[in-house]
């Protein structure tokens, strides 16, 4: 089938099959213009043709009223004229349904539906300038023959290319929406950045003007001291000063006290058999002692075996 461009007179051939019977827009690759094509009327056959000239044929109507009619007794009739034979039936054209079938499994290896495609973009390489008038008939000779068949590399490279276009187009529509919603994420992180910065520089400003409004409160040390002890003033600071240092150093010394009678104890304990051996007239207070020592001592296991015990069957409960 042959496209002419009704804007700059480009000229094409396209399969047949490609233009639905509803037909379809389509578009010039020279200069863009898009139409709507209507494809071509269907020839008529052979059989239509033989059924067309029997019925304009004079002998052929006359011969079919003849047989309709039983003719009035005569003398004489005229002997019949025989009548024409008909052609022999032409071939029946191919269904269209299984031609659509073909041509949409030809297709479909590049995943374009023929019937769902609204524009189809026609890149057939095409001189800048196309002659026109006889002489462009002359120079371009087609037939149907070449027309019909399976579908053209050509055309089939177009369709695989306005597919992959097609997904091109998609996949750039996504990673748009992707880059504007992380764009939009963006901006609301900072907008929440410079919210909370703000907050809290508001914060700060706060703080400070509470802690001036304090400060502006209180009485100053100085002119109390002055007003208040006079001359007596850093004699009374002095000796709570002293005050201060005695008890500290009441409290080092008592720890200090407390380290060494535990220290104390504990060497005498140890060392308890070489000192009854060395003074005799102690060892019974040493075995008292050891004595007292040995019983806490197992009075303490006893209470962490049963603290353990308890642990241990508390933590096989839970």
């Amino acid at each position: 089938m042959r496209l002419t461009c009704p804007n700059c007179g480009a000229q094409y051939e396209v399969d047949a099959s490609l233009i639905p019977a509803k037909g379809r827009d389509v578009q010039c690759s020279s200069c863009g213009h898009t139409w709507f094509q209507l494809p071509e009327p269907a020839e008529p056959d052979e059989e239509s043709l033989a059924r067309a000239d029997r019925e304009h044929d004079p002998d052929v109507a006359l011969a079919g009223d003849a047989s309709a009619t039983p003719p009035a007794p005569t003398a004489e009739e005229p002997p019949a004229r025989p009548e024409r034979e008909a052609p022999a039936p032409a071939p029946e054209a191919p269904d269209a349904a299984e031609e659509e079938a073909r041509i949409r499994e030809l297709v479909g290896s590049v995943n374009v539906e023929i019937e769902k495609t609204e524009t189809v973009e026609i890149e057939l390489a095409a001189p800048p300038e196309t002659p026109r008038g006889p002489e462009a008939a002359e120079e371009q000779p087609t037939t149907r023959a070449e027309a019909a068949g399976t579908v053209p590399p050509s055309v089939a490279e177009l369709l695989r290319e306005e597919a992959e276009r097609e997904r091109r187009e998609r996949e750039r529509e996504r990673a748009s929406r992707q880059s504007d919603a992380a764009e939009g994420l963006v901006a609301e992180d900072i907008a929440e950045r410079e919210r909370r910065a703000e907050e809290a520089r508001q914060r700060v400003e706060a703080a400070k003007e509470a802690e001036a409004r304090a400060a502006s409160r209180f009485p100053d040390l100085e002119e109390l001291n002055a007003t208040l002890g006079g001359e007596g003033a850093p004699e009374a600071v002095a000796a709570g000063a002293v005050a201060v240092r005695g008890g500290r150093n009441r409290y080092r010394a008592g720890f200090l006290l407390a380290i060494i009678l535990f220290g104390g104890l504990f060497v005498i304990y140890l060392n308890a058999p070489d000192l009854a051996e060395a003074w005799p007239s102690l060892r019974g207070p040493l075995g008292a002692y050891v004595d007292a020592v040995n019983g806490i001592r197992q009075g303490l296991a006893g209470v962490a075996e049963r603290l353990v015990a308890t642990l241990t069957r508390l933590a096989g409960e839970g």
